[in-house]
């Protein structure tokens, strides 16, 4: 039961991002199944600080689904920076916030705190939905699959680790396609 969890969180994940590659909003909604799915191998695996990590990641995909589909043209443009304001507040409270359980607890590493500080700010960009914050956000999430590769080789989730490296490669394109795109 546990692979196949481990395999349907991760494909989730990646074909989440194979759409939000292709701008199809459905792959926020495909990132919160998978990060839900993930949850349980991550709780086993005793990934404290990636549990929290995966709260916060859903909320952005919530966020990134909602603005992606129409939020942005049914609130003014002064609401949309208010919540882009308090998003980013949220987002950098719970990155001080793992930074500091990291260094008050011998179960949280710093591999996870910059896997979680990293993917994070790259979901916060891609969820502002412009092109440079896209960009931006791709540019983190490379980082933060990296990073995830290493800590899931280290845990011995290897398909996880093996849909990182992809996730790496879709984010590569992704950047590509953004660069090459002429901005309207």
């Amino acid at each position: 039961m546990g692979l196949l969890i481990q395999f349907i969180g991760s494909f989730a994940l990646f074909y989440n991002k194979v759409l939000l590659w292709k701008n199809n909003n459905i792959g926020w909604i495909l990132g919160i199944i998978g990060i839900t799915t993930l949850s349980w191998p991550v709780y086993q695996k005793h990934l404290w600080i990636n549990l929290v990590y995966h709260a916060g990641l859903a909320t952005l995909m919530i966020y990134g689904y909602l603005y992606s589909t129409g939020l942005k043209h049914q609130l003014t443009k002064a609401w949309n920076l208010k919540i882009r304001f308090i998003l980013s507040l949220l987002t950098f409270g719970l990155c001080v916030y793992l930074f500091i359980e990291t260094q008050n607890s011998k179960n949280f590493n710093e591999i996870q705190l910059f896997q979680a500080t990293t993917g994070l700010a790259g979901v916060l960009f891609m969820a502002f939905g412009t092109r440079i914050t896209k960009i931006t956000g791709w540019i983190w999430n490379i980082a933060s699959h990296f990073f995830a590769t290493y800590l899931m080789i280290e845990k011995n989730l290897y398909i996880v680790a093996f849909f990182q490296i992809l996730s790496v490669f879709v984010a590569i394109l992704a950047i590509r396609k953004e660069i090459q795109t002429r901005p309207s």
